[in-house]
């Protein structure tokens, strides 16, 4: 029997995205927890790599290259050398020569060119042997890799080598390099997951095999089914590439009824073929050949269609699909390498049973009135399986006719928080920060439980997002609805010097829920801090001016609902800014280091949109030839000049301070979010904070020269540590989004045993095991989020089309160095951010010294939204 390894979270090759983000950047713990590190090599290891084809050798030399990578030169059994990259190595033997596989005698000169060849030679003449000796076992693990269920599952290359653990270290190293060729030859029943150095193979479903085995026979014989699947394809190639807008990707309604019409898939065995070219696309990048590899080209090559292309490869494939109706135009195909991380809420048998469930506690729901969900929560609890009374109702204080301030868009549908100012009889000023209270419903081993420890937070995503909780249970317990709703506030005294005194949380009663907009606020109540808050801000200025948009900015909704007017709350207002900004300008003593970067936020319309599908469907005919396009908009997050979005920030920060001080000072254990400088960054700290101006800002160019020295934010369930780029010394957690962060709820239910004087729900040996693997979850999310963002920015330049007519701007990362273009020149390059749209860009082809932070005016030379990528040139 095979010993079963977990299913782990395949991002070896996502996870190196870069971000500008340090909140996002991974600490050690999380790194461990998310990908395969390679390892080292070493002069005198030995290497089965692939790039360009499969080779092997003993490896001569080994430098340090780009992108914290090896470059390897191997010499072969010939005698010649080979060069590869350290990520090209699929298979490896540490010390292979000073281990049992070199005799004694050649030892001594084992690093001699002949000598060398002569033991590689022998060495591969004896995988070869092992392998032949051991076929008709290697043959049997495929059958051995299912249970009785016939389900297979992933297995480790140690336990599919095909002898009993022996006690000569050499043989059994021989057994896994002969068991390793022999998976990798028989690519149709199994594939790596992962990197192959991680050791870990899967087998792939028998109907998958049957399905791989059919085309590549077909291919092979260039049967009746492939030869009339080639014909149809290519009809239907011609005539979208001759009438498809090459910039838009769009036909008209006659064009797409035409295909329809008289292009229809004729054949059963067609969908076979689409289904092979959809499953190459959807496969993740591996090193180690596939069958979709290997026959996927002679496919697109037998279409005819394609014979510019410089490279017949998973992108082509893509667009191939896209040419045949499989995927509409402008689907982001790029979310399939995201697929881990997708995996609770699309395309996955997870996600699925957590639409049964919604599925059938909706038809429960729907069964009550909108009224008696209001007004009845008894009824209410009992239909969503909830706690038939609020465990904290005996606690709970009622704040009666205090105004509570919600300050979100106006678009915002999860209201989380709210914030009110209040004087005592003593005159000294308290502010409260209500937190949305899903506890008081939801009890730790509640049926959804299971499925939001396994969501993390709230997926968002340009065409659609996907909750944390069912829409009518958000709505519910979200802040702002009619009547009096639970909270949870967390209250403190802010001092003249910022400092907060009293730290207080308590589950609460609000009443008297007032709701503004943002920009609202900034307009009509906060007008004189903004004009502060713009003079605050570092070179270069960033452009918060109208979106860029295509087709235009009126074509997208705008929302009237403005909230009540700010005005007649000014006051308030006023005094709540004046308040939590000495808490910021004490963090900017304590050391907090603030960065204006360009962010973009992406708006779509209409949404949601649908996601690119993950298998054919027979009933769509395999038709999603697009006629009408989504309205794309693009502006920068206004976060960084808008009081009042930077005041709903720091209240939220103060209360993660006054969460974490209350934990501290009654012994509760909490997932706390530390951040730290170690020793070997403290000139980098120096340095940042001697960067700053007055109001703790660094330029973004500073920021970027010192990126890689920046500590990674972690969690802990020690006391009082500190967040270095927050200026927070004595701790902090995340209690104010518990409707869309599971961790936030973990907290409240944390302090509400406290406070009932039961048992902590989560001990903090749980904790510590928990709490990084949440934190790894939700900086992965963001980084697929913004990911997801990059590719509709791209969308948009691409629709532009306007490379000559307008000038961008593009901060430099790092000086220009050579780079290689895919057909092998060498040019001088630098990545850079678009300061216009916040993505990422190279600019190419630059003739003058450049430095890291400097602005260039720059055009658009090519956009490519197939891989997101977009490279420009000096103006």
């Amino acid at each position: 029997m095979l010993r079963r390894v977990p299913r782990l979270v395949s991002l070896r090759r996502r996870i190196h995205t870069t971000t500008m983000d340090p909140e996002l950047r991974l600490s050690p713990d999380e790194q461990q927890l998310a990908q395969f590190t390679l390892p080292t090599f070493k002069v005198g290891d030995y290497v089965h790599a692939f790039r360009h084809g499969e080779f092997s050798g003993v490896v001569t030399t080994a430098a340090m290259s780009a992108g914290r990578q090896q470059r390897l030169t191997l010499l072969q059994r010939n005698g010649r050398e080979k060069v590869c990259r350290s990520s090209d190595v699929a298979f490896h033997v540490p010390l292979f020569l000073e281990s049992a596989h070199v005799h004694p005698r050649d030892k001594p000169n084992a690093l001699e060119t002949t000598t060398l060849a002569r033991i590689i030679d022998t060495y591969q003449r004896s995988v070869k042997l092992t392998r032949g000796a051991a076929i008709l076992r290697l043959d049997q693990l495929y059958d051995k890799s299912h249970d009785q269920n016939n389900v297979s599952s992933l297995a480790a290359l140690t336990d599919l080598a095909f002898a009993a653990s022996p006690k000569d270290p050499a043989q059994r190293l021989l057994q896994e390099h002969a068991t390793f060729t022999y998976l990798v030859a028989n690519n149709v029943h199994f594939l790596p997951f992962g990197h192959p150095l991680a050791c870990q193979w899967v087998p792939r479903p028998r109907n998958d095999v049957q399905a791989v085995e059919f085309v590549v026979d077909a291919v092979r014989t260039k049967n009746k089914a492939f030869t009339g699947f080639v014909a149809r394809a290519a009809q239907r190639i011609k005539y979208v590439q001759h009438h498809m807008d090459p910039v838009l990707g769009t036909l008209t309604a006659s064009q797409s009824d035409m295909i329809r019409q008289k292009m229809p898939w004729e054949e059963p065995s067609d969908t076979q073929f689409l289904a092979f070219l959809l499953n190459w696309v959807r496969q993740p990048r591996v090193i180690t050949s596939s069958p979709h590899q290997v026959v996927g080209p002679a496919i697109l090559k037998a279409c005819a269609a394609y014979r510019d292309a410089l490279f017949i490869d998973r992108t082509l494939a893509a667009q191939c699909l896209k040419d045949l109706g499989v995927f509409r135009s402008y689907d982001n195909l790029a979310l399939f390498d995201d697929a881990p991380v997708l995996e609770p809420f699309v395309w996955s048998e997870q996600a699925d049973s957590h639409r049964e469930w919604m599925a059938a506690h909706h038809q429960h729901h729907a069964s009550l009135s909108s009224e008696e969900i209001g007004n009845d929560d008894k009824k209410w609890r009992k239909t969503t399986e909830c706690y038939e009374k609020d465990p904290c109702d005996a606690l709970r204080h009622d704040v009666g006719t205090l105004n509570v301030y919600t300050i979100d868009d106006p678009t915002a549908k999860e209201i989380d928080d709210g914030i009110s100012i209040e004087t005592d009889s003593s005159g000294a000023q308290w502010v409260h920060v209500h937190v949305a209270d899903p506890t008081a419903y939801l009890p730790p081993s509640h049926a959804l439980t299971t499925s939001m420890a396994n969501r993390v937070q709230t997926m968002y995503l340009p065409e659609t997002h996907f909750p944390l909780l069912p829409g009518p249970m958000a709505k519910k317990i979200s802040l702002g609805q009619k009547g009096p709703q639970y909270a949870l506030t967390f209250s403190a005294i802010v001092t003249a010097d910022g400092a907060l005194e009293q730290c207080t949380v308590r589950p609460s009663i609000v009443r008297n829920v007032v709701k503004l907009a943002y920009d609202d606020v900034d307009a009509h109540a906060l007008f004189n801090e903004k004009k502060q808050l713009a003079k605050a801000q570092w070179p270069p200025i960033l452009p918060f001016d109208e979106p860029i948009a295509h087709p235009s900015a009126s074509t997208l909704p705008k929302s009237n609902d403005k909230g009540q007017a700010a005005t007649a709350h000014a006051k308030d207002m006023v005094a709540l800014h004046d308040l939590v900004q000495r808490h910021a300008e004490r963090r900017v003593l304590d050391g907090a280091i603030h960065v204006t970067r360009p962010d973009a936020s992406v708006h779509l319309s209409p949404t949601p949109l649908p996601l690119p599908i993950p298998a054919i469907d027979a009933s769509s005919a395999c038709h999603h030839y697009v006629t009408e396009l989504p309205a794309i908009s693009v502006s920068l997050s206004a976060s960084a000049v808008s009081p009042a979005r930077t005041m709903v920030a720091e209240a939220m920060i103060m209360a993660g301070r006054i969460a974490s001080t209350y934990a501290r000072d009654h012994g509760i254990v909490l997932p706390f979010r530390t951040q730290q400088w170690p020793e070997e960054s403290l000139a980098t700290r120096d340095t940042l904070l001697a960067s700053r101006n007055s109001s703790g800002f660094v330029p973004f160019g500073e920021l970027l020269a010192h990126m890689h020295d920046l500590p990674p934010a972690a969690t802990t369930t020690a006391f009082a540590q500190p967040h270095a780029l927050m200026g927070i010394t004595d701790g902090y957690a995340k209690v104010t989004s518990p409707l869309r962060r599971y961790m936030d709820m973990l907290i409240h239910w944390q302090l509400k045993a406290h406070l009932l004087r039961d048992k902590l729900p989560f001990a903090e040996s749980a904790l510590k095991t928990l709490a990084p693997r949440f934190e790894l979850k939700e900086k992965l999310m963001a980084m697929a989020q913004q990911r997801a963002q990059d590719h509709w920015v791209v969308q948009l330049l691409h629709r532009l089309n306007d490379r000559d007519a307008r000038q961008w701007h593009a901060i430099v990362h790092h000086p220009a160095r050579p780079v290689r273009t895919p057909l092998g020149a060498v040019i001088h390059a630098a990545d850079a951010t678009l300061i216009e749209l916040g993505i990422r860009v190279r600019i190419d082809n630059i003739a003058d010294a450049v430095h890291t932070g400097d602005v260039l005016p720059v055009r658009i030379a090519s956009v490519h939204t197939q891989t997101a990528r977009v490279n420009v040139v000096p103006r």
